[in-house]
């Protein structure tokens, strides 16, 4: 009976810490996503779209962030939990049963 109750405890830990991770993850996704996203509206100086559209006209703000939008590109794909960012699905490479 002990030996059950171990294993249980165990588990649930295991499970929790599981949670965790995958929540830190997704928040740590969506931060990135949401501060490039931050940048553009702070250029812009609002929220509306059509304004954001033709403040583009001179220049393409992809040109002067190239590297935000690849941290947003690479966030972007990582949000789909797709390799090589497949953490969460992972887990019992790390953890073997």
């Amino acid at each position: 009976m002990r030996k059950i109750r171990s294993i249980d405890k165990d588990m649930i830990q295991r499970v929790f810490t599981l949670a965790l991770r995958s929540t830190a993850q997704l928040i740590s996704y969506e931060l990135i996503l949401s501060s490039a996203l931050l940048l553009v509206i702070m250029l812009t100086g609002s929220l509306n779209l059509t304004v954001i559209v033709e403040s583009q006209r001179a220049v393409w703000f992809i040109l002067p962030l190239l590297p935000i939008f690849i941290i947003f590109f690479i966030g972007s794909i990582a949000e789909t939990n797709r390799p090589p960012f497949d953490l969460a699905e992972a887990t019992n490479m790390i953890w073997p049963h």
